[in-house]
This record gives C-alpha cells, sequence and structure tokens, in this order.
C-alpha cells in the first residue's frame, strides 16, 4: 500500500472495519448530541470504559439532563464521578457547563450557530479536540488531533506529532483521507488500543485483548487472533519501543 494517509485509512477500514456503535448511545433519554458533549467532557484524560461506568451512575441518579446537572450538588456528583480525572474539580465544573449550555439555548442552537465550533470552544471545559469531535460526530467533518492520532501518523512519517493543534488540525484539513474524519478517528483510536501501543508496538503479533467496554458489540469483531498490525510494512518505526 502507499505510505499516505489516503492508503492508512484504508489499510486501517480493512482491518477493522466499520464500528456504527463505536460511540454507543449509553443514555437514550437524553439527546445523542448533549451525550457526545457530556461523555467528550468527561472523557478527558480518562479512558473511555472508565467513563462509561460514570455515565451509568449518573444516569441511576438522573442527573444526565442539562437542568439537572445545573442544578447538582458537587459534593453529591464527586463520587459518582471516580473513574473521570479529577472527580472533585469535575464535580465543581460539571454544573457550570450545564449552565451554559442551557443559557446558550441547547445543543442544537450551539451546533446551527453561524461559528457552531467558536460556541463550543465558548463553553466551560470545551477545548479545541472536544469541539472538533463534537463536530466530526455530528456531521461536519473535520480532523480531531488527539494523542491517538498523533502517535499512529507520527510513528509513520506523515505528520510530526509535537505540532501544535492549530498546526496539525491545518496540515490534516489539505490531506484526502477518503473517509469522513469521524470514520477515521475511530480506526485511529482502534489501532493505538490494539496494536500501535505507547510503548512496545504489537507489529507482528495479536493485537491487545479487547477491553472491558459497556457496549459488547465495541471492537469485538477485529479483537486477537489477528495476524498483527496492517500497516507494519510500510511503517517506518516498525517495532521500535518509543514513548509516544
Amino acid at each position: 500500500m502507499p505510505l499516505d494517509i489516503g492508503g492508512v485509512a484504508t489499510a486501517l477500514l480493512g482491518h477493522y472495519g466499520e464500528e456504527p456503535w463505536w460511540w454507543p448511545r449509553l443514555l437514550p433519554e437524553i439527546p445523542r448530541e448533549d451525550e457526545l458533549l457530556l461523555g467528550g467532557v468527561l472523557c478527558q484524560q480518562s479512558r473511555w470504559e472508565r467513563v462509561e461506568q460514570v455515565l451509568l451512575r449518573l444516569q441511576a441518579a438522573d442527573l444526565v439532563t442539562w437542568p439537572a446537572l445545573a442544578a447538582a450538588d458537587p459534593v453529591v456528583l464527586t463520587p459518582m464521578l471516580n473513574g473521570a480525572a479529577y472527580p472533585p474539580t469535575r464535580a465543581r465544573l460539571l454544573p457550570q457547563l450545564a449552565a451554559a449550555v442551557l443559557d446558550a439555548g441547547g445543543m442544537p442552537a450551539i451546533l446551527a450557530a453561524a461559528d457552531p465550533r467558536a460556541a463550543l470552544l465558548a463553553l466551560p471545559q470545551v477545548g479545541p479536540e472536544t469541539a472538533d469531535t463534537l463536530l466530526a460526530f455530528t456531521g461536519t467533518s473535520v480532523p480531531v488531533v488527539d494523542a491517538y492520532l498523533r502517535r499512529v501518523l507520527g510513528r509513520l512519517g506523515l505528520v510530526d506529532p509535537t505540532s501544535t493543534y492549530a498546526d496539525l488540525r491545518a496540515q490534516l484539513a489539505a490531506m484526502d483521507v477518503g473517509l469522513p474524519w469521524d470514520q477515521f478517528h475511530v480506526l485511529l483510536v482502534e489501532h493505538g488500543i490494539h496494536h500501535c501501543l505507547t510503548g512496545r508496538p504489537l507489529c507482528d503479533v495479536d493485537g491487545h485483548p479487547r477491553r472491558d467496554y459497556a457496549e459488547p458489540r465495541k471492537c469485538v469483531a477485529h479483537c486477537p487472533p489477528c495476524r498483527g498490525c496492517p500497516l507494519s510494512d510500510v511503517c517506518p518505526r516498525r517495532g521500535v519501543v518509543a514513548a509516544g
């Protein structure tokens, strides 16, 4: 395969396939865009399967709507957020986020704004990665620059992983991926979870075992056994131990 971003996308799609349930609907009682924002904020510096458990605890306590979260007591919220990063801080900031969403007219109004990215970035706890993730998964195909993208494409030599978010986003937006960016983001995350690990990548052996997701279908079809990394033949850092 050619070592370009389109070839990478094709190889990853062939290995992992499509997963329409990759971002599962755990909270059917609220709109998808609300769940995306809530989950995206909680997932900052946290593993997704731990955030799933946080969302399920909030659901059981009827604390997944913006009005309920805006009125929530941080003391009550804190133990529910165990598993997400910095529970006391999150418990203090989540009501602020909920109040800001309500003040802005709700997520439909935010996403329908003249500049939805700017409207998202104006919310507490929403940075560029979270904003772009929300846009990518609500119908606007924009690059999502996260640690997995930096690691996978950086090891392949397709991007400079030390570049700023803004520079990488602009560089990637000019590339022809051949897939919607939300789908490519999913594939890069899966590859970073299963083969392109932070330390020694699993190049010629089965990928890392399936993680314990609440969605039972998630990643089960392509978890071990497999025939190794689908990019190993073109990766210039095949088998190299690295920190990033």
